[in-house]
């Protein structure tokens, strides 16, 4: 049986926030299997930083720039205009997985698509990331700021080889660990 994407929904919104409509629209969203859901629901979450179900202008732009996508002005106002559809000036759960799908078009590959992302914060482009790129990047994600023994413990726990460094490799299947798609990797 398939992944319940309500219960997914529901484990991070209440019902006063994101409605049950809505939640059965996404829920029932063709071109949209479990794995691409979980991550698109996280990513959402995550912008989501008032977590009042939607994400606002300025929580899109911050998002978006911390996983790599830069667009003109002119270009996130035409995305807004085509996704925000009641012109409300946020975008909540059901056009965000709208855009998300949209934006993603056929490549459906997640991993990839962090690791591209993650690229970003590697800035003297060595292959990995220390515990101070750790913070940032969570950070940047909206998470609360984590110190550095955290962030040590993070490369740590997702350091697969074992040289003491973090791989973007790494950290990409570190923070994908709790998808369908990895759990079956893992097996």
């Amino acid at each position: 049986m398939g992944l319940d994407k309500t219960k997914v929904i529901r484990s991070h919104y209440d019902r006063r926030v994101v409605s049950d409509n809505d939640c059965k629209k996404v829920a029932n969203m063709k071109n949209l299997d479990d794995d691409t859901f979980t991550v698109i629901i996280d990513i959402f979450v995550q912008m989501d930083t008032d977590k009042g179900g939607s994400i606002s202008v300025s929580e899109l732009q911050k998002g978006l720039s911390c996983v790599g996508v830069d667009l003109t002005q002119k270009q996130f106002e035409e995305k807004m205009a085509k996704f925000d559809l009641d012109s409300n000036g946020f975008l909540d759960i059901v056009e965000f997985t709208k855009y998300c799908i949209d934006a993603m078009g056929d490549n459906k590959d997640p991993k990839g698509n962090l690791m591209k992302a993650l690229q970003k914060f590697d800035k003297k482009k060595v292959g990995y990331l220390n515990d101070s790129q750790i913070i940032e990047i969570l950070s940047s994600l909206g998470n609360e700021k984590i110190s550095k023994d955290e962030a040590k413990q993070i490369v740590k726990d997702a350091d697969k080889n074992g040289d003491g460094k973090l791989q973007i490799e790494e950290f990409a299947d570190f923070l994908l660990q709790d998808t369908p798609q990895q759990k079956g990797k893992n097996k």
